[in-house]
């Protein structure tokens, strides 16, 4: 028995396709592509995805080269498309689709879980196909791929093109890309009259995905609410019922549309009071810039005061001539006290000095002290008798 597949994250339809078709290659006397396709899902289920693409990748470079090929006399048969079985085609197509993917690996989105990390025994070779891989879905190329296999937009399996649509949305392909191509295979699908239940589902998804998604992706609110009045697809009863889903859709994203824009002016609002505050704090700065120089050239006048006053006691530590000596004596009170001591000085300078120069000074200098003291007397006399 083949080994149990992982729980899917997504898409039961992949789950079933992958699951069926690995039980499908472990039956004896299976095909050759058959077996090559059992290889190809067990390489991918244990993550060997670059070995699952490899196995696989012939057969689509056949179906492309002949479908490139065909010149318009050449008519496939829409239920046997290159003369291999349907449900074999839908099996590869799936597998294929679930590998481009994975190599697109959007955080948190993977298909499966296993696909959750792209290591592996085979990641450098993946490394290198994967962003070929990734941009055949993103870039919608895909699409064109498959209806040049299928011979005809009208020829697509709607299981396969409910798969691609699913798979386009998460990745972000361009929703106008998938909307015209959904758009073709609507009005030229043709289902041969084929009452398999899974095939009307698979169709009815694809109606889903381009009324409820695709068009919504656009704002073609009007669109889809014209296609529903008036296509023939739909019963009475599947009218109404989309309609409802139509409304719900349309309000959900209105609500969306306002919180969104509501987040956008609060965020305004923040980014400029953030602005008006940052603005603020650079004139403070500018501000407390100007004006300390200020307080330096206060503080330096200050140290300029106390230099001055300390050189100018300093001076007045220094010794004094004679003269100055003298000078400050007679400028003091005229009491007889300070007379008699400064005499007293005289005589005592006069008696020491031994050079007759500054005997003379001192003997110049005692005479017009001893005229003052007598005119000072004088006055003192006259007050008296007076």
């Amino acid at each position: 028995m083949p080994p149990a597949m992982p729980q899917m994250t997504t898409s039961t339809l992949l789950t079933d396709s992958v699951t069926s078709a690995v039980n499908q290659a472990a039956t004896p006397k299976v095909d050759q592509m058959y077996q090559t396709f059992g290889e190809s899902a067990r390489e991918f289920v244990n993550k060997n995805f670059y070995n699952s693409y490899e196995l696989i990748r012939p057969f689509f470079d056949e179906i492309t080269a002949k479908g490139a090929q065909q010149n318009g006399s050449t008519v496939l048969d829409a239920e046997n498309p290159h003369n291999i079985p349907l449900s074999l085609w839908i099996k590869v197509w799936s597998l294929y689709l679930a590998i481009l993917d994975a190599s697109c690996k959007q955080a948190g989105e993977a298909l499966l879980n296993s696909t959750g990390d792209l290591s592996g025994s085979d990641s450098g070779e993946w490394n290198q196909t994967r962003k070929l891989l990734a941009r055949k879905l993103t870039s919608g190329s895909v699409w064109d791929e498959l209806v040049t296999a299928s011979g005809g937009t009208g020829n697509i399996h709607p299981t396969i093109l409910a798969l691609l649509a699913s798979l386009s949305i998460r990745h972000d392909t361009d929703a106008k890309l998938m909307a015209d191509n959904l758009e073709k295979f609507i009005v030229t699908y043709n289902d041969n009259g084929s009452d398999d239940v899974k095939t009307k589902t698979a169709f009815y998804k694809v109606l889903d995905l381009y009324l409820l998604r695709v068009l919504p992706d656009l704002g073609q609110w009007d669109v889809a609410h014209s296609f529903v009045n008036n296509t023939n697809l739909f019963s009475h009863e599947q009218k109404k019922e989309m309609t409802h889903k139509l409304d719900q859709s349309q309000k959900h994203a209105e609500q969306e549309h306002k919180r969104l824009l509501e987040e956008a002016q609060e965020k305004e609002k923040s980014d400029a009071k953030e602005k008006e505050r940052e603005e603020r704090v650079s004139r403070d700065t500018q501000s407390r810039e100007i004006k300390s120089p200020i307080v330096d050239s206060s503080t330096s006048s200050r140290d300029v005061t106390r230099d001055t006053t300390r050189e100018l006691s300093k001076s007045s530590r220094q010794p004094r001539t004679l003269s100055q000596i003298i000078s400050t004596s007679l400028k003091s009170q005229f009491d007889g006290n300070a007379i008699f001591r400064t005499l007293a000085l005289i005589v005592i300078v006069s008696l020491s000095a031994a050079n007759p120069l500054i005997r003379k000074r001192v003997v110049d200098t005692l005479k017009m002290l001893w005229i003052k003291i007598l005119q000072t007397l004088s006055m003192g006399f006259k007050v008296s008798y007076l």
